[in-house]
């Protein structure tokens, strides 16, 4: 029988999603410091200044302290390895390796002192250091096991990162002694030699990302971009100048960056930054990262906060603007087995997630392609209430009531 839904009901299905998806929101994270974070499909992994090192595998939702095999300081970063349970993570001068999402770690290497970075691309782990005899840009074939060095048309040993699209692996250097050129330098060959693609931007660069047709770099707090690979720079406008920008991120068609005071949008055509802080309580942002579904900052002593990425698209308001999907809920109310149904060659990606009516997750039924018109799932877990569940797809999100008998 297809769900009649009131405007009263459609109206608080609105308001729900908004408040849920609109602004950041704490997690249950200890309140303390954030050194570093990383996400990876649902593992989110963070390093902080009490706890040491916490991991959530729904989202952010729960934390559980782990890190077994990591030392007990602070970690500087941590990467993921897309599409594998693979992070790297690193010390001033030590590289560690886990491929179970963090639970346990082995040391790679303590051969690079004063690492700046660590970066993965193509089956190579390359690394940064600031000074001794690996000082410069070095390349791991077999995970960090030796390192070779890479100085092949570089013109500063101070490199601080990478970035790739798909013709050119990118690295950005900093000045670091007399006769050393900054900027951000290009290789189509996995590192092994480079060119300079910098053209009007010979600066210190501290951070880079490619989205679409432009590359972004970042400064102490400028971020510029190139539509042509790097052989021409424009700037962008809106950040705030003189506070240092921590990182830059994707997501979507836009460009994110967080500074120490908070993160900032940027539509992947426009060139103006808009603040992206409702919700926030504190503006002292120490670590910044996303996964497909949220973007997670550490903000001062207060932990982890989250936000929904569907926002940036406009998903969170019901699909506004773009003609929504039909999506019929059966039965209602359940007692323990439900059907969703809806026409499923109208999207390849669907998410279906259950909320309880102060706006936490009570778990996720299902995240992938449909096989069918109609999903299964299994509600006897929940206690009877009141519940919302969200139905999102590529391009918008929808938010539907629903009874527990």
């Amino acid at each position: 029988m297809k769900t009649t839904f009131t405007f009263s009901l459609f109206t608080m299905a609105l308001s729900f999603s908004m408040c849920l998806y609109g602004q950041w929101q704490q997690t249950s994270a200890p309140t303390e410091t954030v050194n570093a974070l990383q996400a990876n499909d649902e593992v989110v992994l963070a390093s902080t200044g009490e706890s040491n090192f916490l991991v959530s595998s729904d989202h952010g939702e729960t934390w559980t302290p782990s890190g077994t095999g990591l030392p007990p300081s602070s970690l500087k970063d941590i990467i993921s390895v897309p599409g594998t349970q693979t992070f790297y993570a690193w010390t001033s001068d030590g590289i560690y390796k886990t491929e179970n999402n963090g639970s346990i770690w082995t040391e790679v290497t303590t051969s690079i002192e004063n690492l700046n970075f660590v970066y993965y691309f193509n089956g190579f782990l390359f690394a940064g250091a600031g000074y001794g005899a690996n000082q410069g840009l070095n390349r791991s074939s077999d995970g960090g096991q030796s390192w070779d060095p890479i100085t092949n048309g570089l013109t500063s040993n101070g490199v601080d990162c990478m970035a790739h699209d798909n013709d050119f692996l990118y690295a950005g250097l900093v000045g670091t002694g007399p006769g050393t050129e900054p900027g951000v330098f290009r290789s189509s060959d996995n590192g092994t030699n480079w060119e300079f693609a910098s053209t009007g931007l010979v600066q210190d660069i501290n951070g880079l990302a490619t989205l679409g047709d432009r590359l972004y770099a970042y400064t102490y707090s400028f971020v510029y971009y190139s539509t042509d690979q790097g052989a021409s720079w424009e700037y962008t406008s809106g950040l705030i100048n003189g506070i240092p920008i921590i990182q830059i991120i994707p997501a979507g068609n836009h460009l994110l960056a967080c500074q120490f005071t908070g993160p900032s949008k940027l539509e992947n055509n426009s060139n103006i930054w808009e603040q992206w802080q409702e919700g926030m309580s504190t503006m002292y942002a120490s670590a910044f990262t996303k996964d497909d579904v949220f973007a997670y900052c550490g903000i001062g002593s207060e932990g982890i906060w989250r936000r929904s990425l569907e926002e940036l698209t406009g998903e969170n308001e019901l699909g506004a603007g773009k003609e929504k999907f039909e999506c019929v809920l059966s039965p209602n109310p359940v007692v323990d087995i439900a059907h969703c149904r809806f026409d499923i060659s109208q999207f390849a990606f669907c998410k279906i997630e259950m909320f309880d009516i102060t706006g936490r997750s009570s778990g996720m039924l299902f995240k992938g392609k449909p096989a069918s018109d109609v999903i299964q799932f299994d509600l006897s877990y929940l206690l009877p209430g009141i519940y919302f569940f969200t139905v999102e797809t590529e391009n918008q999100i929808i938010a539907r009531k629903i009874v527990k008998l």
